[in-house]
């Protein structure tokens, strides 16, 4: 299994990644999953901790990974920016912190956006961040600054009612980002890593009206028949894209048939097989898109305990969805969208934002009020793990590190496990 995680994830990085290396928003794989083993199911604030680094604010990225540094971006509540942190990942010590460019106050509690929101990417040379200000920037690993674009200044204002919070895909050594906002204006671009400067920058029209424009999703690749595609979702729609050119090859624009107005998308696409799975906003249906027909449609839909805001991890042909107004955790069977099981989460009382995290046979989700529980991988519904961290907000996803997991809160970020 090991050996076969490894090698998906040298298929679709940039460059080779050690066996524990957690390179970007949804890990490797781009699902949620990872094929570490020994991660802890009991810690608190104090217990079972390797270390805890205060941070200077909140902070909505996931950390990355790679070899013995970790990287994460937080907002600094002293200085109003949004800086990028370099961490050893055996102490926890700041290696070094930059600044990316300005975030942004909260507004009211369960809808602040700090423009610190977007996840980095890391590959052996460099470690390229994003803000909610459109600040691009790239580092080496020991800190230097390689490149930085603004890409408002290039480009025009990001028009987004919840402000900018997209994070940018490593894939086929390009960087890719997607900017879908409402003056009809949005695209997709592809970087080229060493200097920063486009390889292609596409526009994505829609006929998605008022807020509906708007997306704060990833691009995901997929391997659609022989070929790989770079996934786009918002506006109504998703598409697929060459990764080379940025060339639209298909879409499918059904999600939202009476144009409503307020159908911004949060949660990105993720893979399943020939399956592409999409939720439409606001707790409106999952649908599972048949990407083996000529022109790829849902093969299935389902209202039932779905999401708004978590990206839903793979497990095999199934697909754990998290979140929801009043929490759930669901399974569905993605083949024949059959609902296998789907339980309230009485237990957790805060907002529901990160995508859960599945590994080690577990499944682990946070919600924003720092709950964290642990549900035992399989087709019945078993809470096995119960912890809280509190430090709202927690919205940065839990992320695994050899053996230990990383827990972002509001004011730290927490190494669960032994002492390394």
């Amino acid at each position: 299994m090991r050996m076969l995680s490894l090698a998906l994830s040298l298929l679709v990085s940039s460059s080779a990644t050690f066996a524990t290396d957690w390179t970007q928003f949804r890990g490797p794989n781009h699902n949620g999953t990872s094929d570490e083993t020994g991660i802890p199911l009991t810690w608190s604030k104090t217990e079972n901790i390797a270390w805890k680094t205060p941070l200077p604010g909140p902070g909505s990225g996931a950390s990355v990974v790679f070899g013995d540094k970790i990287f994460l971006p937080s907002f600094n509540k002293a200085t109003k920016d949004v800086e990028a942190y370099c961490l050893d990942k055996k102490t926890g010590k700041i290696l070094w912190q930059k600044v990316l460019g300005p975030g942004q106050q909260a507004r009211d509690m369960g809808r602040e956006n700090f423009f610190s929101e977007g996840s980095p990417c890391v590959d052996a040379k460099r470690v390229y961040f994003i803000t909610g200000s459109g600040h691009l920037v790239a580092f080496d690993h020991d800190g230097k600054e390689l490149w930085h674009r603004d890409l408002i200044k290039e480009y025009g204002p990001i028009q987004m009612n919840w402000g900018y919070a997209c994070s940018p895909l490593l894939f086929q050594d390009k960087l890719y980002v997607n900017v879908l906002r409402r003056n009809d204006d949005s695209y997709l671009m592809a970087v080229n890593l060493e200097t920063g400067q486009n390889i292609f920058k596409v526009a994505r029209a829609t006929p998605a009206q008022g807020e509906s424009p708007e997306a704060y999703t990833t691009p995901l690749p997929f391997k659609h028949g022989e070929k790989w595609e770079v996934l786009v979702f918002g506006g109504d729609t998703i598409s697929g894209h060459e990764p080379d050119t940025g060339k639209e090859t298909w879409r499918w624009g059904g999600l939202n048939p009476t144009l409503a107005k307020n159908y911004r998308c949060v949660a990105g696409p993720v893979a399943c097989g020939k399956f592409v799975l999409i939720n439409a906003p606001q707790y409106n249906p999952l649908f599972a898109i048949d990407t083996s027909l000529e022109k790829p449609a849902p093969a299935w839909t389902n209202a039932e305990n779905v999401t708004d805001t978590p990206v839903p991890a793979i497990w095999g042909d199934k697909a754990f969805v998290f979140g929801g107004r009043k929490p759930t955790l669901s399974l569905f069977d993605v083949p024949t969208g059959k609902i296998i099981f789907s339980e309230k989460l009485a237990d957790i009382t805060g907002l529901t934002r990160s995508s859960p995290l599945i590994v080690d046979n577990k499944v682990y989700v946070i919600s924003a009020s720092g709950e964290v529980r642990i549900y035992k991988l399989a087709d019945t519904f078993e809470q096995i793990g119960k912890i809280d961290m509190g430090e709202y907000p927690c919205r940065a996803p839990l992320v695994p590190m050899a053996g230990h997991l990383l827990v972002r809160t509001g004011e730290n970020i927490y190494c669960v496990g032994p002492k390394f």
